[in-house]
C-alpha cells in the first residue's frame, strides 16, 4: 500500500479569526488520504506560525523525512497547498526538486490534484495566487498601520514610560505610565548635566527604584542610549521612515530633549579626526564611570 505524510499548519490569527484549527485540517487530510488509498506514516503539525518562509521546524523535518529514501514516501498531503508555502521560490527551489527526485506527489485535500501537465499548471497558478494573497495582506497591513500613525498613535508596543490601553469607547490609546514616567524624565535631566554615562545613569536610577519589572535588574546602558534618543517622549514618533505627531502626552519638554541630542552631536564631532590618541577608550573616571577622551588644541605656537 502507498505511504504518505500529512503536514498541517495554522497561524495564531487564522485559528482565532477563521477557525482553521489543527484538528479540522488533520481530520480532513486523514480522510482524504484514506480515500486515495494511502497509509499515513507520520503527521507533522505546525502551530502559531505563518507561511512567510520555509524556515519552520516541522516543515523542515517533514521535507528531510520525505527526502530519505528508506522512508519510501509516495505523497505529501496538505489541507491546502498554501499551508506548505505561499512562495513560488520555495515551491520550485526547495519542495519540487524533492518531489521529482523521490517521485512524491503533493496532494491537497481540498483542491485540484490531477497528475497531468494541466494539473501541474493549475498548481503553479494556485501557488501564484497564494503568494499574491500574502503580498496583498502585507500591503493592506502596512497601509492600515500608516493610517493609525497619521491618526497620532504609534501602531506598536509603547516604550517604557507609557502603556498601551483602551479608552471607555473601546479605542486603543497610549497613556503615561505614572510609575516609570518619572524615571524617564529623571534620566533626561541627569544626562543633560553631562555628569553621567549610560552605565552610571543606570546605577543611579536603580538605587532610586528604576528596575526591570521582569528580572528586577537595573537597565543596561543600551536601554538609555535608545531612550535618550527617542522622540516619542516629546510627543513624536517614527514609523515607516517618517516622523509623526503623536496624540499621547509628552513626558519631557522639547528644550530638554534637544539639549540632550546636542550633547550626542558634540560627542560625535569630537571623534571626527584621524589622530589616534593613546589610552582613549581605556581609562575611566573613578567617580562617574565615563571614559577619558582627548582632543586637539591649537595654542599660540600652533
Amino acid at each position: 500500500m502507498k505511504s504518505a505524510v500529512v503536514y498541517v499548519r495554522v497561524s495564531t490569527e487564522e485559528q482565532f479569526k477563521h477557525g482553521f484549527s489543527v484538528e479540522t485540517q488533520t481530520q480532513t487530510c486523514l480522510e482524504f488520504a484514506q480515500r486515495q488509498g494511502y497509509i499515513v506514516r507520520k503527521i507533522f503539525t505546525e502551530e502559531g506560525l505563518s507561511a512567510g518562509n520555509l524556515n519552520r521546524p516541522e516543515a523542515q523535518k517533514m521535507l528531510k523525512y520525505c527526502n530519505e529514501k528508506k522512508n519510501n514516501i509516495d505523497a505529501i498531503v496538505v489541507w491546502r497547498l498554501e499551508r506548505l508555502s505561499r512562495f513560488n521560490v520555495d515551491y520550485h527551489g526547495t519542495i519540487r526538486p524533492i518531489l521529482i527526485n523521490r517521485k512524491i506527489k503533493l496532494l491537497s485535500a481540498t483542491e485540484f490534484n490531477a497528475d497531468t501537465i494541466e494539473g501541474e499548471y493549475m498548481r503553479n497558478i494556485m501557488m501564484c495566487n497564494a503568494e499574491y494573497e500574502l503580498s496583498l495582506i502585507r500591503f493592506r497591513t502596512t497601509e492600515n498601520m500608516k493610517t493609525i500613525a497619521r491618526g497620532g498613535r504609534k501602531p506598536a508596543k509603547a516604550p517604557i514610560g507609557y502603556l498601551n490601553d483602551i479608552d471607555i469607547n473601546g479605542n486603543k490609546i497610549i497613556r503615561v505610565d505614572d510609575k516609570n514616567a518619572q524615571y524617564v524624565k529623571r534620566a533626561f535631566e541627569l544626562y543633560a548635566t553631562g555628569m553621567y554615562s549610560f552605565r552610571t545613569l543606570g546605577d543611579y536610577l536603580y538605587l532610586e527604584g528604576f528596575k526591570n519589572p521582569k528580572t528586577g535588574d537595573k537597565y543596561p546602558p543600551r536601554k538609555f542610549d535608545w531612550m535618550l534618543k527617542n522622540p516619542f517622549y516629546i510627543g513624536r514618533f517614527e514609523w515607516g521612515g517618517e516622523l509623526y505627531e503623536g496624540s499621547h502626552t509628552p513626558i519631557i519638554s522639547k528644550e530638554l530633549f534637544y539639549r540632550v541630542q546636542a550633547m550626542f552631536e558634540n560627542i560625535d564631532r569630537s571623534k571626527k579626526h584621524d589622530v589616534q590618541f593613546a589610552y582613549t577608550g581605556l581609562i575611566k573616571c573613578a567617580d562617574c564611570g565615563c571614559y577619558y577622551t582627548a582632543q586637539l588644541k591649537r595654542g599660540k605656537n600652533k
